[in-house]
C-alpha cells in the first residue's frame, strides 16, 4: 500500500508539472502571436502607405500637367488681348490724324490682324486641349468592399492533444490495483515486407516521397534537374522540369504544394501540384538540401549555415543550430523533434528550437549516412550511401538495428521516405531501382 501511495503522489506531481509546462507554453504562444498580429498590422499599414503615396504622386503629376497647359493658354490669350488693344489705339489715332490714303492703308493692315485673331479664337475653341478639365477620385471596388470583406485579421486556434505524462504503476496484490499498459513497438519488433520494386529514371536521386494516392515522387540532383512522378504501378506519370538543380523535396498535403531545394543555387521553389506551376521561390543565402514543413515554417539543412528555419509568411530566416552540416543530406521531423545527419555520420535529435536531445554514432555500421525519415513511433530510419545499408534507430537514440543491406538490392541508397498514414517505407538507390516496403510490428 505504501508503494501505491508513493506512486499516486508521483503521478499527481507529474500531471501538475505537465499542466504548469502547458501554462508556460500558452504564455509563450500568446507573446509570439501578439508579435505576429502587430507585424501583420505593420505590413498592412506599410502597404496602404505605399498605395497612398503612389496615388498622391499620380494626383500631383496630373494637376501639374494641366496647370502648365492652361498657364500657356492663358498667356497666349493675354498676348492676343494686348494686340487687339493696340489695334484699337491705332485705329483711334488714324481717325483723328491720318489722311484718307493713310487711313485706307492702315485699315487694310488692321483688318489682317483682326482676321488672324479671329482665326486664332476659332482654333482655340475647336482645339480639344482647351476643353475645361476637372479632377476627381474614384475608389477601387476592392476598397469599397474592404470593411465587409476584411472583417478579421486571423483566427486564434486552440488545439488540444493528449497529455504527454506517463503514469507509473506497479502490480500490488494487496491493494488489487491493476493499470493496463500499452506495448510501444521497438526497433526489434519492426518487420519489413517488400511490396514493390520500381525502375527509376534519374541518375542521381537524392529525394523521394509518397503522395496520399500512392504515387511516388523522385528528385534528381543534376544540372537542369527534374522531378519524376511515378504511378502506383511504377510507370511514369509526368516529369517536372525545374530548370535548376533539384536536391530534396517535401510534399505539403494540406495545400498540395511541393517544396524543392536547389543545393548550390541557394533557393527554395514551391510548386502547386494541382496545376504543376511554380508558385514562388525563396532565396535563403546558403546552400540548401534536406527540408521539412511544420505550421507555415520550412526547416532545412543550410550546409555551413547549419540547421535553419524560414517562415513562409515573411521569408525571415532563423539559425537553429550553429553546426556545419554535410551537403546533400536529408533532415526529418516528427512530433516536436527534428533529426539531422552530422559530418561524421552521427545522427542528432533536437527540439524545434535546436536544443539537442540525443546523438548516436553510426560510423561503425553505416558509411555515408544520407537519407533520414521517422515513423509513427519515433523510430528513425537512415540510409548509408557508402555502406549500401539502411538502419533503424530507437526513439531515445540508444539503440540501432540493421534493416536492409546490399543483399536486399541496395546499391548506394540516398533517398528514403516513411508514409505514416499507410505504414510504408520507400527507399531509392542513387539510380535504377527503388523499393516500397510494408512496415509492421
Amino acid at each position: 500500500m505504501e508503494q501505491v501511495l508513493v506512486e499516486l503522489l508521483e503521478n499527481l506531481q507529474r500531471i501538475s508539472k505537465d499542466w504548469q509546462d502547458n501554462l508556460k507554453s500558452l504564455q509563450e504562444n500568446k507573446t509570439r502571436i501578439e508579435l505576429e498580429i502587430k507585424e501583420t498590422r505593420i505590413l498592412i499599414n506599410d502597404h496602404l502607405d505605399k498605395l497612398q503615396e503612389s496615388l498622391m504622386k499620380e494626383l500631383y503629376v496630373a494637376e501639374e500637367k494641366e496647370n502648365k497647359k492652361f498657364s500657356c493658354l492663358i498667356s497666349s490669350v493675354q498676348e492676343k488681348e494686348r494686340e487687339i488693344t493696340e489695334c484699337q489705339t491705332n485705329l483711334n489715332k488714324i481717325k483723328q490724324h491720318a489722311s484718307d490714303l493713310q487711313t485706307f492703308l492702315s485699315m487694310k493692315h488692321i483688318q489682317q490682324d483682326v482676321s488672324k485673331n479671329e482665326q486664332f479664337l476659332e482654333f482655340m475653341l475647336k482645339d480639344k486641349n482647351t476643353n475645361n478639365v476637372t479632377l476627381s477620385f474614384e475608389k477601387e471596388n476592392t476598397f469599397e468592399n474592404l470593411p465587409t470583406a476584411l472583417n478579421k485579421m486571423g483566427t486564434i486556434i486552440l488545439a488540444t492533444r493528449s497529455c504527454d505524462t506517463t503514469l507509473t504503476s506497479r502490480k500490488n496484490k494487496q491493494a488489487q490495483i491493476m493499470v493496463p499498459t500499452t506495448h510501444v513497438p521497438t526497433v526489434d519488433d519492426l518487420k519489413l515486407t517488400l511490396r514493390q520494386t520500381i525502375e527509376t529514371i534519374g541518375e542521381n536521386i537524392t529525394g523521394c516521397s509518397l503522395l496520399p494516392d500512392g504515387r511516388m515522387i523522385f528528385s534528381n540532383y543534376v544540372y537542369g534537374g527534374h522531378i519524376d512522378l511515378m504511378k502506383t504501378d511504377g510507370s511514369l506519370d509526368f516529369t517536372l522540369q525545374t530548370g535548376s538543380l533539384t536536391s530534396h523535396i517535401h510534399y505539403i498535403e494540406d495545400s498540395q504544394k511541393l517544396v524543392v531545394t536547389s543545393g548550390m543555387n541557394m533557393s527554395i521553389t514551391i510548386i502547386d501540384m494541382k496545376n504543376r506551376k511554380t508558385e514562388r521561390s525563396v532565396k535563403v543565402g546558403s546552400w540548401i538540401y534536406g527540408i521539412v514543413h511544420r505550421d507555415g515554417q520550412l526547416f532545412y539543412n543550410g550546409y555551413t549555415r547549419g540547421l535553419c528555419v524560414v517562415r513562409l509568411d515573411d521569408d525571415s530566416i532563423t539559425q537553429l543550430a550553429n553546426v556545419k552540416l554535410p551537403s546533400n543530406r536529408s533532415i526529418a521531423i516528427w512530433s516536436n523533434k527534428l533529426y539531422y545527419i552530422n559530418i561524421d555520420d552521427a545522427v542528432t535529435c533536437c527540439d524545434l528550437q535546436g536544443t539537442i536531445e540525443w546523438t548516436i554514432e553510426l560510423s561503425v555500421v553505416l558509411k555515408g549516412a544520407w537519407g533520414i525519415t521517422v515513423d509513427n513511433y519515433g523510430r528513425v530510419y537512415v540510409s548509408g550511401y557508402g555502406s549500401h545499408k539502411v538502419v533503424v534507430i530507437s526513439p531515445d537514440g540508444k539503440k540501432h538495428r540493421l534493416l536492409l543491406s546490399k543483399k536486399d538490392g541496395l546499391e548506394q541508397p540516398k533517398a528514403l521516405f516513411f508514409d505514416r498514414k499507410n505504414n510504408k517505407l520507400l527507399i531509392s538507390n542513387v539510380s535504377k531501382l527503388a523499393f516500397l516496403y510494408d512496415v509492421s510490428n
